[in-house]
C-alpha cells in the first residue's frame, strides 16, 4: 500500500505538467480571412457565426481532453495557439427548395512562435432531410459544429509536445 502511494505521489508532478501543456488558446470570435468575398446577407444576418465556431472548436477540444482558452487577442509568441480563420463561405438555397451551404476554415497550430501544423477544412450541408424549415444561419451553425469537431480531431492528432 505504501509503495502505491509513493508511486502516485511521484507521478503527480508529471501529470500536472501534462495538464498544463495540454492547453491551447484560440480566438473567441473566429474572423473572416477576407470579408469582401463573403455574402453580405451572411455578414448581416449570421453575426454570431465566428463566436459560435470558436465555441464549437473549444467544446470539441475539451471533449478530447484539451483545455481550450478562448481569448480576444492571440499571442502566438508564448505557449500554444490555434489560429483559425473562415476563408470561404457559400450560402445558397432556402428552406423551401433546399439549402446549399459550404464553409472553409484554415487552422494553424503555433507553439512558442513556431508553426507546427496548418490545415484547411471544408464542410457543406444541404440542411438535412426532414429538418424542417431552418434558416441559413442555423444550417451554417451546423456546418460550424462539424468543422469544430474536425479541427479538434486534427489538433489532437498533431498535439504539440
Amino acid at each position: 500500500m505504501k509503495v502505491n502511494l509513493l508511486a502516485a505521489l511521484l507521478l503527480l508532478p508529471a501529470t500536472a505538467c501534462f495538464a498544463v501543456e495540454n492547453s491551447v488558446s484560440l480566438p473567441d470570435n473566429v474572423p473572416y480571412y477576407d470579408k469582401t468575398i463573403i455574402q453580405a446577407n451572411v455578414l448581416n444576418e449570421c453575426t454570431a457565426l465566428g463566436s459560435d465556431l470558436s465555441t464549437h472548436i473549444a467544446e470539441a477540444l475539451q471533449q478530447k481532453g484539451v483545455t481550450a482558452n478562448r481569448v480576444a487577442q492571440l499571442d502566438a509568441s508564448q505557449g500554444t495557439t490555434l489560429e483559425v480563420q473562415i476563408v470561404n463561405l457559400i450560402s445558397a438555397g432556402n428552406p423551401y427548395f433546399g439549402h446549399r451551404k459550404n464553409m472553409s476554415v484554415r487552422a494553424k497550430i503555433v507553439k512558442d512562435g513556431q508553426t507546427v501544423g496548418e490545415n484547411t477544412f471544408t464542410r457543406d450541408s444541404m440542411g438535412g432531410a426532414f429538418g424542417g424549415f431552418k434558416g441559413s444561419c442555423s444550417v451554417l451553425d451546423r456546418v460550424a459544429t462539424t468543422l469544430g469537431k474536425d479541427i479538434a480531431a486534427w489538433y489532437t492528432a498533431k498535439l504539440p509536445e
